[in-house]
């Protein structure tokens, strides 16, 4: 039999609702922007630096920056900065109000709105959304908590009320007693990797408290964020793989994903026993859930909405965990069942209640329901394998896109310079011919005017008339300018289509070339 610490169980994790496992950080639009191409809007997050030192006056851009105000500066890096280009992988805007939004907000000179949108955590890389293993860690953590709480009485209940009354570390102090330290503690060798989705499979939506009451106080204002793709908002089943790491080096526990103990007691669960308890936490509060909050008149288009959910679950494999992760996955998943979780005094001296708000996406959509099922190494690599593909074939199509348009810029470029250098060019040559011009005697001026054909009729006639009052050379120089501009003109120089006159001058200049 395989050791326990050389383990690996191949997982798959079907998001029910969007999850979003944030960075902690925001994005504003000086770190984003968006488009919308053939009717769907899309985020792109931006390299700003890069922009600004690519751009062909990167000092007056600085300027720019340090002068203008900020709705003016984003609508500029909105309006002319190239997202593919500069961006990274987009993400598509499910929610209009949230584009509609920023469209309006980039307009108004006098906006006050920070257009703060909050990212999922991503590949550094690539910028893939990812689910990470620590949140499918924490989800079974809390559940395991709840059973040492309910079976072994670790009375955490009491340990809460210790910190009420300032007993600080109570609450930790008794989690150490039956799980041990944060180095060693049981869930040490429970190893869960990270979730990756293929690039571009993600949303942005609102997030939108609602209460129990409707008529409750006005709801606390949140960011936008980047979720997963999902069931319930797709309508399609939609996986990501990862896998988990069996590390005990503990022979008694060679056949266990988790062991426990306190005391004389022990328990051990394997990976199926330990999802069926998770199963069995979250399936509560989810029902629970749907009872207290999407049973509202006001909340039916949420009950509507997770018909496909609640199918979901009940045809729930027994392989299968329902876990809830990520953020807006609320106190009571995140709570032993016999511990109502703390919270701060009211105005009137009482406590404010909790589970009295639900976060919603779009307004409609919980956060962070999810199936986790094992699944084979073949299943997975497979899974992998189409992963990494579309990713290549995703950021070679970019990068596609890129030299494109950094081609066409390069055209522009030399085309511009080439024309630049041209209109140099013949600024000099003008330079150097009013340079010549202005060391000519008038005489010579007028016979270069003549000979350059920028003379008018009057000027060739004075020169004419000034023939037998030149030089041998300059006479004959002279004569072969009036000869080739009246060659040049019409009916000027053939005896036939000349008038009398006009003949009586061909003659005098053939005759001083030598041609009569």
């Amino acid at each position: 039999m395989t050791s326990l610490s050389e383990q690996v169980a191949y997982l798959r994790l079907s998001p029910l609702t969007p999850i979003h496992v944030g960075t902690g950080d925001t994005l504003d639009p000086l770190s984003y922007v968006m488009r919308e191409d053939d009717g769907v809007p899309r985020l792109y997050p931006i390299d700003l630096p890069a922009w600004v030192e690519a751009h062909e006056n990167p000092a007056e851009l600085a300027r720019f920056f340090a002068t203008k105000e900020l709705p003016e500066i984003r609508r500029r890096v909105a309006k002319e900065l190239d997202p593919l280009i500069f961006g990274g992988a987009p993400a598509t805007v499910h929610s209009r109000e949230i584009y509609e939004k920023y469209a309006h907000e980039l307009g108004a000179k006098d906006s006050r709105n920070q257009l703060l949108i909050d990212p999922a955590i991503a590949n550094g890389r690539t910028g893939a959304l990812i689910v990470p293993g620590s949140s499918i860690k924490g989800a079974i953590r809390t559940a395991v908590i709840d059973w040492i709480d309910r079976e072994w009485g670790m009375d955490l209940k009491a340990a809460s009320d210790s910190e009420k009354n300032g007993q600080r570390g109570a609450y930790n102090k008794k989690l150490e007693e039956f799980l041990g330290k944060i180095s060693v503690n049981a869930f040490k060798n429970l190893k869960v990797g990270d979730f990756q989705a293929p690039l571009g499979d993600s949303l942005f939506v609102t997030a939108n408290e609602v209460r129990i009451r409707p008529k409750d106080k006005p709801p606390t204002p949140k960011h936008d964020c980047q979720v997963t793709l999902s069931l319930a908002m797709t309508g399609k089943t939609y996986a990501l793989y990862g896998k988990v790491m069996l590390g005990s080096h503990d022979a008694r526990g060679r056949d266990a994903a988790l062991t426990v103990a306190h005391d004389s007691r022990r328990q051990s669960w394997s990976l199926v026993e330990l999802m069926a308890l998770c199963r069995s936490f979250y399936e509560w509060r989810y029902n629970q859930e749907k009872q207290n909050f999407y049973s509202k008149p006001h909340l039916s288009a949420t009950a509507k909405a997770l018909a496909p959910v609640d199918a979901a679950i009940a045809e729930m494999a027994s392989d299968g965990m329902l876990v809830r992760i990520g953020h807006y996955s609320h106190v009571e998943c995140m709570t032993v069942t016999g511990n109502k979780p703390q919270t701060r005094k009211a105005k009137d001296g009482g406590i404010i209640p909790f589970g009295v708000t639900r976060t919603l996406a779009d307004h409609t959509y919980p956060f962070g329901w999810a199936v986790l099922r094992q699944c084979s190494e073949e299943e997975y690599r497979a899974a992998e394998a189409r992963r990494e593909a579309h990713d290549a074939a995703f950021l070679r199509e970019r990068q596609n896109k890129r030299q494109i348009i950094l081609d066409q810029k390069a055209e522009e470029e030399r085309t511009r310079g080439e024309e630049q250098a041209r209109e140099e060019e013949e600024r000099l040559a003008r330079e150097a011919e009013r340079a010549a011009l202005e060391a000519m005697t008038p005489l010579e001026r007028l016979v270069h005017l003549v000979e350059s054909d920028k003379a008018h009729e009057n000027q060739a006639v004075d020169l004419f008339g000034m023939l037998q009052e030149m030089e041998a050379d300059m006479r004959v120089r002279a004569a072969a300018a009036l000869k080739a501009y009246w060659v040049r003109g019409d009916k000027k120089w053939i005896k036939k289509e000349c008038s009398k006159k006009q003949w009586e001058k061909v003659v005098e200049v053939k005759r001083i070339l030598g041609e009569s």
